[in-house]
């Protein structure tokens, strides 16, 4: 709505992906959602970008395997 005033973010899959996987308290619902946002996302993925991002929070070889199970 225009002149709302309202604004608000917007996360990208790629860091959707990332906080999912990254969370301490992690359920089998977040992995989940990752395979849902992998699938349905595949090709619109900036892979060089979710990659980066996964090695640095440490969840790379977590990504990885789910990636396989797709």
């Amino acid at each position: 709505m225009q002149g709302s005033g309202v604004s608000f973010w917007i996360i990208s899959p790629e860091d959707f992906i990332v906080s999912k996987l990254a969370r301490p308290d992690r359920v089998e619902q977040d992995e989940l959602d990752v395979k849902s946002v992998l699938t349905l996302k595949e090709s619109e993925l900036d892979a060089d970008y979710l990659e980066m991002r996964a090695k640095r929070f440490g969840i790379y070889q977590l990504l990885a395997e789910i990636k396989r199970r797709c």
